[in-house]
């Protein structure tokens, strides 16, 4: 729990390690691979993944209401949701 950037980046996991499950969905999103002309209709993604995670943390993030906590937060999981994005 540092307060560098590298630190910040695999927070989250450090909290999944210590058995912290509550915001998993947030790391992912899953898109199932529907070839065009098959007839297959996706299902909807969950409404809980990582870009409405993102979204979430971004507005936290800006909120003027928003205490230094909240900010911290917001902040260490945006670091980490973005590079799990890139993933």
């Amino acid at each position: 729990f540092g307060p560098n950037f590298v630190e910040s980046a695999v927070w989250s996991d450090d909290l999944k390690a210590m058995g912290f499950n509550a915001l998993d969905a947030w790391h992912y999103i899953n898109t199932p691979l529907v070839l065009a002309g098959s007839g297959v209709v996706a299902p909807p993604p969950p409404a809980v993944n990582l870009p409405w995670a993102l979204s979430q943390m971004l507005s936290s993030f800006r909120s003027l209401r928003a205490t230094a906590g909240s900010r911290a937060f917001s902040l260490r999981m945006l670091i980490h949701l973005v590079g799990d994005a890139v993933q």
